[in-house]
């Protein structure tokens, strides 16, 4: 399912994947389709309205009359937080789920999928939507897919020993054994009538009066006294062969009406982009004070540790050349002290917003420029902030407020940017991987040699 939802990346990938006849585009299904992870990952910060609303305005047709507008498309998310049984809750914050906080782990399955379908794909695929839950919860995800799929959309799942109520709830069945052999694909039937005298036409031991169909197919394809290798007679069977000519005469008779195609790569052009990756990740950091408020705080105490060496009784302070050297040795390692930290910090947050950038690039919302961009929007106004704390204290413990005040902003201006440098350049790399390491340590060291002819300039 990954690979025909082009979500693998690695290995060999070999055969023909076709949308109503034609071969797979890259982009316009990604835009047509939609992907539930497993184990998904949201951005904690945020509300479910904010969640499901960047979703839909980075990923809804535009061009359609009836989500052109951003209410029209406010109105669109709140049916989808409906159908979802999501409304009741939808201003609630997402939460980190290893701290605790927030949703619970089966409301947040129930968001995957609300994320998704934010996009009105045609088709949604879903990764064991039913792994971690109980059976109560189970069946609620699964009643929500049924609702979405009677609204004309292909749904299309892969689930591990479901109970017989959430088995009742699918059409159609691709069963598979060990080696990724096909031993059934075709429609269920009424109380999975068609599965069930599938496999006893096939000398399969009779089902129990209420059984589970599901753990039933499993122990007829799984024992060891089988009466037949079941993947031998699937592609020997009836069935099988008018599969193939389905597929054949789709293949064979295409109509040009039916061939998925779009314009642009996105659905919504690079400003609009743009501007709501800036807003969201803007968001993200103001409701982040465990981050950005340790960062302030950290400064403020290096500075006043650093400056206080240079404290002295007289007034206006005087500097020996000596002391002065003393002084520009501690401001730069000062410089490297707070990149340091600066690199250390953002840390965890670049991990979790990568890996939310990560889904969205898949699902075709964004390119990596925008989410760079857009960091660089959110870090610089606590970049600013945090170079003037560090100035303000330092400069004030050290005495050296007492010196020109262009000095003293040309000082916070350079330090400001040498913050800066740590924190975009690790950014940068984040988004661009690895390919970029080795090139932000050539421009680390070429920096080095600029913060000593700043140190000059400051002094």
């Amino acid at each position: 399912m990954d690979t025909i939802a082009l979500r693998k990346n690695t290995g060999t990938i070999r055969g023909d994947v076709r949308v109503n006849g034609f071969k797979q585009c890259p982009i316009p299904f990604r835009r047509c389709s939609g992907y539930v992870e497993q184990f998904d990952v949201q951005s904690p910060e945020l509300t479910i309205t904010e969640t499901v609303l960047f979703s839909a305005r980075l990923r809804l047709n535009s061009d359609l009359i009836e989500v052109n507008t951003d209410e029209k498309k406010r109105a669109f998310v709140k049916i989808v937080l409906k159908a979802l049984e999501l409304s009741d809750i939808a201003e609630s914050i997402v939460g980190d789920e290893g701290e605790g906080t927030g949703l619970s782990f089966e409301q947040r399955k129930r968001l995957s999928i609300a994320v998704e379908l934010a996009a009105s794909p045609s088709i949604i695929f879903l990764d064991e939507p039913t792994s971690g839950l109980d059976a109560r919860a189970a069946l609620i995800v699964c009643r929500a897919l049924r609702t979405i799929a009677n609204t004309g959309r292909t749904v299309i799942a892969t689930i591990h020993q479901p109970s017989s109520a959430v088995f009742e709830l699918f059409d159609d069945l691709l069963l598979l054994k060990k080696g990724g052999y096909t031993v059934f694909f075709g429609e269920l039937g009424e109380h999975s009538c068609k599965l069930v005298s599938y496999f006893e036409g096939k000398g399969a031991e009779s089902i129990d009066r209420g059984e589970n169909p599901a753990n039933w197919m499993l122990k007829v394809i799984t024992a060891e006294d089988a009466p037949c290798d079941y993947a031998f007679e699937f592609n020997n069977s009836a069935e099988f062969t008018a599969l193939s000519d389905k597929i054949a005469q789709l293949c064979d008779d295409l109509n040009p009406a039916n061939k998925i195609k779009y314009s642009t790569e996105f659905a919504a052009n690079r400003s609009t982009i743009q501007f709501l990756m800036n807003q969201r990740l803007q968001t993200i950091y103001w409701r982040s004070p465990a981050y950005n408020l340790t960062r302030m705080i950290v400064s403020c105490g290096i500075a006043f540790i650093l400056g206080s060496v240079f404290l002295n009784n007289r007034f206006p302070p005087s500097f020996t050349e000596t002391e002065m050297s003393s002084v520009l040795s501690t401001i730069f390692i000062s410089f490297i002290i707070i990149g340091v930290l600066a690199i250390t910090s953002v840390l965890p947050v670049m991990q979790k917003i990568r890996d939310s950038y990560y889904r969205h690039r898949a699902a075709g919302m964004v390119s990596s420029s925008s989410i760079a961009l857009g960091l660089g929007t959110a870090e610089k106004w606590f970049i600013c902030l945090q170079g003037l704390i560090f100035t303000l204290f330092f400069v004030a413990t050290a005495g050296l407020h007492f010196l020109k005040v262009g000095h003293d902003i040309g000082f916070w201006g350079f330090f400001t940017f040498n913050i800066a440098i740590y924190s975009y350049l690790y950014v940068y790399a984040s988004e661009k991987m690895e390919d970029l390491r080795c090139f932000g340590m050539k421009i680390s060291l070429s920096f080095r040699l600029f913060q000593w002819s700043g140190l000059y300039v400051c002094s």
